[in-house]
């Protein structure tokens, strides 16, 4: 375990002028009036060691859903499905496609076409997956083909209810990746969803991801610190 660290007045001038005020005055506000440095550094540290260890978790999510996804979409529109806006996609979405396949497509690393393929799924962000589960595709890709990405749902399963769970996990990681904080939320259950929407796609992934991934020994870690403040219960980002 490692000794604590000691914070002279210089050292904690030093560090809030790096870091600076507003960033750290966020962890006051959740600790309330008269909070010390020390507390609210703490504080700091918990939030950046629990995200660091929701990104392999978030990592796993992203890649086993979008290959699921995209097993279904070629199945139903062609290993070619980038080419043509088959699906109808909204305008924005198939933009996104296009300019990924025009970066690549005359690249001779890729003159494969199932590299090319794999190079356009591994480029194309969360926000495209999950907003292929909105509203206005109920019925050209849920009902069609996306609704069995899922083969191991073990029931009933909605379009809106993926989209939900999706777009959580999508704000979760655009915060993580932006350095904000993550602390005031119910990351158990943020890291239930991912483990749930994984086991959906592979149980076998979702148990091996839950023995080796490091959340619970992180929030065990620092759960003084997460004691500190009152975490908001089933809060949206």
């Amino acid at each position: 375990m490692q000794p604590r660290f000691i914070y002279t007045p210089d050292f904690e001038k030093k560090i809030e002028t790096a870091l600076s005020t507003e960033r750290l005055d966020s962890y006051r506000e959740a600790l309330g009036p008269g909070c010390t440095f020390d507390k609210v550094i703490r504080l700091y540290n918990a939030n950046t060691a629990l995200s660091e260890a929701l990104l392999g978790p978030i990592q796993a999510m992203e890649i086993s859903v979008r290959n699921s996804i995209c097993q279904q979409i070629s199945k139903e529109h062609g290993n070619d499905w980038y080419l043509s806006n088959s699906m109808n996609l909204e305008e924005k979405s198939y933009r996104l496609i296009e300019k990924v396949y025009k970066d690549y497509r005359n690249k001779p690393q890729f003159a494969d076409p199932k590299k090319l393929e794999a190079k356009i799924v591994s480029e194309l962000t969360l926000g495209f997956w999950s907003n292929l589960f909105k509203s206005c595709y109920e019925d050209p890709l849920w009902r069609k083909c996306l609704r069995n990405a899922f083969p191991h749902v073990g029931g009933a399963l909605l379009r809106n209810d993926v989209f939900a769970i999706l777009d959580k996990i999508r704000r979760l990681r655009n915060r993580i990746g932006h350095h904000e904080q993550i602390i005031l939320y119910n990351l158990e259950e943020r890291y239930n969803n991912i483990i749930d929407i994984i086991s959906w796609v592979s149980p076998i992934t979702a148990i091996w991801l839950s023995h080796h991934n490091r959340f619970y020994d992180v929030r065990n870690q620092y759960k003084e610190e997460i004691a500190m403040v009152n975490i908001e219960i089933n809060s949206a980002f």
